[in-house]
C-alpha cells in the first residue's frame, strides 16, 4: 500500500493539473474569440455603415440632395456606433479614433453640396424665367418693329442655346460668338439680357465649386482606418491563435515534466525505501538461521504486547535453550552446531502459526512469541518443540551426545507488565526446566514440571 500512494498521488497531482489547464485554456481562449468574434461584428457594422453613406451621398449627388434625411440617418447612426464601442483589443480603439472627425468633416461638406445644390436649383429656375422673360420681349420688339424677326430669330436661338449647354449640357460644347443684334435691342431688353448673363455666370461659379466639393467628398475616403482594423484583427487572431499554441505546448510540456521528475523522486523513494527496509531487515535478521535476532524482538514486543493490552488478550513468550549445545561445537565442531541450530530453527517453524515471531536470542537461545495464544495453546507448541529437537550424536568411542530442548514458558500479563519483566519470568522458567533434567517444559508460575521429559526414541 506504501508503495501504491504515491503513485495515486502523481495520478491526483496529474489530473488536477490537466483539469486545471485545460479549464484556464478553454477560458482563455473563449474569452479571446468572444472579443474576435464582437470586434469583427463591430468593425462589420461600421463597413455597412459606409457603403450605406456611400451609396446615399452618390444618390444625393444625382437628384441634387432632395432625399438628405437618408444622408442624415445614417451619419447618425454612425455616430453612435463610433461612441458606443465595444471592449476592443488594442491597437484598434486608437486606430478607429479618426473615424469621428473623418466623420463630422464629411458630414459638413455634404451639408455644403446641399446648400450648392439649392443655390443651383434657384439660379436655374431665376435663368430660366428670365430667359423666358426675354424671348417674350423679343417677340414684342418684332410687332412694334424695333427689332426684326431675322434679328429676333437670332437672339432667340442664342438664348435658348446659351441656357441649355449651361443647364443641360454642362461643358459639352464651346459658346458661339455673341450676335451683333443685341446692340439693337432696347435698354430694358439689354438690361434683362445682362441679368441673364450674370445668373448663367453665377450657375456656371456654382456648378464648379459643386463638382469641386464632389471630388473632395469622394477623395474623403473613411475605409481606410476600417480596413487597417480588419488587418489588425487579422493579425491579433493569428499571434493570439499562436499564443495559444504555445500555452497548450506549454501545458503538455509541464505535464510531461511533472510525470517525469515524480516518477523520479518516486523511484528514489522506493530505492531508498528499500534499502532501509533491507538495511532493517538485514539488521533484525539472524543470517544463520534466518529467523528474526534479539533487536527485532526488542522492536515488535512492545507493540504486541500494547495490543494485546488494548484488546484485552494474552501473549504467550517460549523460551527456548537447546541442552548440550557447548559440547556439541567441542566435540563435532561449530559446522554441525550451525547445522542443528538451523534444524532447530526448522521445527520452531513448523511447530508455530503463521504470523507468531520465532527469534534467535542468542547464542543456543531462542524466543517464540504466541500473540492471543492461551496456555494450552502455548504448552503445545512447546511440546511440540522439544519432541523434535532431541538428537543423539555418535562419538568415534561410540559413545553419543544427547541433544535437545529445555523450555521456559511466561505469559502477558499474568506474569509482569513489561517487556524485561515478561523476559525475566521466561528466562527463569527455562533455567528451572534445564535444571530440573532437561529436555523439559516449565512455565513461570508453576512450582512443579508441567510436562516430564518427553519420550525419546
Amino acid at each position: 500500500m506504501k508503495l501504491i500512494r504515491p503513485w495515486v498521488i502523481l495520478l491526483i497531482v496529474i489530473t488536477l493539473i490537466t483539469v486545471i489547464g485545460v479549464i484556464w485554456f478553454k477560458a482563455e481562449r473563449a474569452s479571446g474569440d468572444q472579443q474576435a468574434y464582437r470586434t469583427y461584428q463591430y468593425l462589420s457594422h461600421l463597413r455597412t455603415l459606409d457603403t450605406q453613406l456611400e451609396r446615399a451621398i452618390l444618390r444625393g449627388a444625382l437628384d441634387g440632395f432632395v432625399n438628405y434625411e437618408d444622408i442624415h440617418s445614417i451619419q447618425t447612426r454612425f455616430a453612435k456606433a463610433l461612441l458606443s464601442q465595444p471592449d476592443l483589443p488594442s491597437p484598434i480603439p486608437s486606430i478607429l479614433q479618426p473615424l469621428s472627425a473623418l466623420l463630422n468633416q464629411k458630414q459638413e461638406m455634404t451639408e455644403i453640396l446641399r446648400q450648392l445644390s439649392h443655390k443651383k436649383q434657384d439660379v436655374v429656375a431665376d435663368a430660366t424665367r428670365r430667359s423666358m422673360l426675354l424671348r417674350e420681349q423679343l417677340s414684342e420688339h418684332v410687332v412694334d418693329g424695333t427689332l426684326s424677326a431675322e434679328a429676333a430669330n437670332s437672339l432667340h436661338y442664342y438664348i435658348s442655346y446659351m441656357v441649355g449647354i449651361e443647364f443641360e449640357k454642362p461643358n459639352s460644347e464651346s459658346l458661339l460668338p455673341v450676335p451683333n443684334d443685341f446692340s439693337e435691342l432696347p435698354e430694358f431688353s439689354r438690361i434683362n439680357w445682362v441679368n441673364l448673363q450674370h445668373r448663367l455666370s453665377h450657375f456656371t461659379q456654382l456648378r464648379q465649386e459643386y463638382n469641386n466639393t464632389i471630388h473632395e467628398l469622394i477623395a474623403l475616403d473613411i475605409s481606410a482606418p476600417l480596413q487597417s482594423a480588419n488587418q489588425i484583427l487579422l493579425q491579433l487572431a493569428m499571434d493570439q491563435e499562436t499564443r495559444f499554441r504555445q500555452y497548450l505546448r506549454f501545458i503538455v510540456l509541464y505535464i510531461a515534466a511533472t510525470v517525469v521528475i515524480t516518477g523520479i523522486l518516486i523511484a528514489t523513494i522506493r530505492h531508498y525505501r528499500n534499502k532501509q527496509t533491507e538495511q532493517r531487515r538485514h539488521a533484525t535478521t539472524d543470517h544463520l538461521t534466518g529467523l528474526g535476532n534479539r533487536r527485532r524482538l526488542e522492536d515488535e514486543l512492545p507493540g504486541i504486547l500494547e495490543r494485546a493490552k488494548h484488546n484485552g488478550s494474552q501473549v504467550a513468550i517460549i523460551f527456548v535453550d537447546i541442552d548440550n549445545f557447548k559440547s556439541l561445537n567441542d566435540i563435532f565442531g561449530h559446522a554441525e552446531g550451525d547445522k542443528y541450530l538451523q534444524k532447530v530453527a526448522d521445527i520452531m517453524k513448523a511447530a508455530v502459526r503463521k504470523g507468531d515471531i520465532i527469534t534467535r536470542f542468542g547464542g543456543d537461545e531462542f524466543i517464540i512469541l504466541l500473540e492471543g495464544a492461551s496456555r494450552d495453546i502455548a504448552a503445545k507448541v512447546a511440546e511440540l518443540v522439544v519432541s523434535n529437537c532431541y538428537g543423539q550424536f555418535k562419538r568415534e568411542d561410540g559413545s553419543a551426545i544427547e541433544v535437545g530442548a529445555s523450555i521456559g514458558i511466561s505469559l502477558f500479563p499474568e506474569d509482569g507488565q513489561t517487556l524485561s519483566e515478561i523476559l525475566l519470568q521466561a528466562d527463569k522458567a527455562m533455567y528451572r526446566a534445564k535444571h530440573s533434567g532437561k529436555g523439559r517444559i516449565k512455565f513461570h508460575k508453576d512450582l512443579d514440571e508441567y510436562l516430564g521429559r518427553t519420550k525419546r526414541p
